[in-house]
């Protein structure tokens, strides 16, 4: 079987056209692979969903070795970088588990008591920074198997309230409902 010089030319054509459909390809493939990573990185960024636990809380060597609030204080604080880590739930679970948590109620009124505490806590900063903050916020006010005390439920309402929360209209409708039906809210507003 012999070729003709101008099947020849076709065929080369076409082995060249291939050629560089094969390179495109295998560019796309590389591009693709060095995208992915960094996605899967930014979702598993925060792929902790257990509470951080504090070392310093009532009870243990590390609260008795310290003799003021301000290093109780800061034997529990909680780098940025860790709190990142953490999922939303794990973060309010977190919060409600602080054992000064109650220092929101230390000032002259709520509102200024829970803006002082946040200038201070970074934890509610970086709340205040995430999506669905204030539905985990909600979620946790209303599981009854929470395990917490009047006191941290009480908290917990004051963080809804007073918290600068991104909302959706579904999250501000859940916020309206719950000062105009909850005590708790109510009363931290007067």
């Amino acid at each position: 079987m012999s070729l003709s010089v101008g099947s020849f030319w076709k065929e080369v054509a076409i082995i060249k056209t291939f050629g560089r459909i094969v390179s495109i390809c295998l560019l796309a493939f590389i591009f693709l692979s060095s995208i992915i990573p960094l996605s899967t990185s930014a979702i598993s960024e925060r792929s902790i969903d257990i509470p951080y636990e504090f070392s310093c809380v009532p009870g243990t060597e590390a609260w008795n070795r310290c003799s003021t609030h301000d290093e109780r204080c800061r034997m529990n604080d909680i780098s940025d970088s860790d709190l990142e880590l953490l999922t939303t739930n794990a973060l309010v679970r977190t919060i409600v588990k602080y054992p000064f948590l109650s220092d929101l109620f230390a000032f002259s009124s709520y509102r200024i008591g829970y803006e002082a505490c946040r200038d201070v806590w970074n934890f509610l900063r970086i709340l205040e920074k995430r999506e669905d903050a204030f539905l985990e916020l909600h979620n946790v006010y209303l599981d009854k198997n929470n395990g917490l005390d009047s006191i941290r439920i009480e908290c917990l309402s004051l963080i809804m309230l007073y918290g600068d929360f991104k909302f959706d209209e579904y999250q501000l409708s859940l916020k309206k409902e719950l000062i105009n039906n909850t005590a708790s809210f109510n009363r931290l507003l007067n």
